[in-house]
């Protein structure tokens, strides 16, 4: 079963006009600035393939949408504290301080700065 041949010829021509434009490449590098690089186009071995990327680029990807959520986290935790009973906050103020542990090693992995607020 070949996904892409599938659904390209798929009798719905909705679902095969979204195939095709899916599996195309709408914005190419020309060959000039190829060359301006030094690189081919065409090499197997080119930095411009993405494929020879991905080993560094979906482990990145990963951890910035990892920090994303903690972000996001930590701000519905700042939220809750701010009516929160004074039991529930100590509750809170642990798991922000979790959480902000979490994004200072999430930063370092993706080389950001770093900076603390006292």
């Amino acid at each position: 079963f070949v996904p892409g041949r599938y659904f390209l010829s798929h009798p719905d021509p909705a679902v095969n006009k979204l195939a095709s434009d899916l599996m195309s490449d709408r914005y190419q590098l020309s060959k000039i600035h190829a060359k301006s690089i030094g690189e081919e186009i065409d090499a197997k071995d080119s930095r411009l393939l993405e494929e020879n990327s991905l080993n560094f680029l979906v482990p990145r990807a990963t951890t910035e949408l990892k920090n994303a959520y903690i972000l996001e986290k930590i701000k519905k935790i700042q939220h809750e504290m701010k009516t929160a009973s004074p039991d529930d906050a100590l509750v809170l103020i642990a798991e922000l301080k979790q959480m902000q542990e979490i994004k200072k090693i999430l930063s370092k992995e993706l080389g950001e700065r770093i900076i603390l607020k006292f």
